[in-house]
């Protein structure tokens, strides 16, 4: 229940224990500071990418509850695009509803700012190869830093990851990273 209200923040209705300061606070969002006391603009482009941002980070945090709860993750990963973050840290050793369609959400979600991901505390098997090998191979990404544990060995590279590591020169650049903590 606190994730999905956390999913439904919209700073703009946001309250401040004085009037005020939150006048002040959206029209510094806003950009609107010729005059901090005016009445801030109800919606603004900037509102709508700290809202994004906001449930986004609270997406990251959530994913790994939901999962050990059983609850879905849609949700979660839909917002996970927006949370902003370069590198990002998944945890899943232990969450038996952690599986390949999870992987697969998730990795279909991932921020396009992300730079690296690191599941060294993932819970990876080979199970979830398939669907990190196709987030490891868009040409869009800017992923180049995998970490896992164990690190990926031969039992873990199953045809499909390998086939798309033949074809991805982006792939091919993050393996060369693929490292243990």
């Amino acid at each position: 229940a606190l994730a999905q209200e956390a999913f439904a923040l919209t700073l703009e209705n946001a309250q401040a224990s004085v009037v005020t300061d939150r006048i002040k606070i959206l029209n510094t969002i806003a950009e609107q500071t010729e005059d901090l006391a005016a009445e801030p603009p109800a919606t603004h482009p900037r509102y709508d990418a700290l809202n994004a941002l906001l449930r986004g980070r609270f997406a990251v945090v959530a994913l790994r509850g939901l999962l050990d709860a059983g609850q879905s993750i849609e949700r979660a990963v839909e917002l996970l695009k927006g949370c902003g973050r370069r590198k990002l840290e998944l945890g899943f050793n232990g969450v038996k509803a952690f599986d390949a369609n999870a992987m697969r959400l998730i990795v279909q979600n991932l921020p396009p700012t992300l730079e690296e991901l690191d599941m060294a505390r993932g819970g990876l098997t080979h199970t979830h190869m398939p669907a990190l090998a196709s987030a490891l191979s868009d040409p869009a990404s800017k992923l180049t830093t995998l970490k896992c544990v164990p690190p990926l060995s031969p039992p873990m590279l199953t045809h499909d990851f390998l086939e798309h590591q033949q074809h991805c020169p982006h792939l091919l650049a993050c393996m060369a990273t693929v490292s243990s903590p």
